[in-house]
């Protein structure tokens, strides 16, 4: 009978062991505790990273793949710095030129330990020319895309 007793306890705890592990609750307990890589798409990204990224500047390159492999000029336009004059001319322009690229797997190198201001090169996969990406912090932690001008 002990045997029995031990049996079930042990089967509990590795019933229950992974919900404690996400720090999520039983279903439909509004506990659930998704990494936003997960619920934002970004998971999907098939992304390298080499460098040495920050959270919040791989957080916002993560989110600027993805709105490119959406091809959503509006969400890639949102992230520009607010003193970007047009940037949803430059989403566009970026859009058009990249998002067949961007439905590849890429590869993100982190430029520099400046803090305020760092460059990012992406290679995606078959494509030789390199998106450049300069990522600007504007409030606190969070950084905002730096929108090259259109020519002209």
């Amino acid at each position: 009978m002990h045997r029995r007793h031990l049996a079930a306890a042990v089967l509990l705890l590795a019933a229950l062991l992974p919900l404690t592990a996400c720090e999520a609750g039983l279903p439909g307990s509004g506990r659930d505790r998704a990494p936003g890589w997960v619920e934002d798409g970004t998971a999907e990204l098939g992304l390298k990273v080499t460098g040495q990224p920050m959270p919040e500047s791989l957080r916002t390159t993560q989110l600027v793949l993805r709105h490119l492999r959406d091809r959503d000029a509006d969400a890639l336009a949102s992230l520009a710095r607010d003193d970007d004059r047009d940037p949803d001319a430059v989403a566009r322009r970026w859009v058009e030129q990249w998002g067949e690229a961007a439905q590849k797997p890429a590869q993100a190198h982190f430029e520099g330990p400046d803090l305020m201001r760092l460059t990012v090169t992406v290679r995606f996969e078959g494509t030789a020319e390199p998106f450049e990406l300069v990522l600007d912090r504007t409030d606190g932690d969070a950084f905002g895309v730096v929108l090259p001008q259109p020519a002209g």
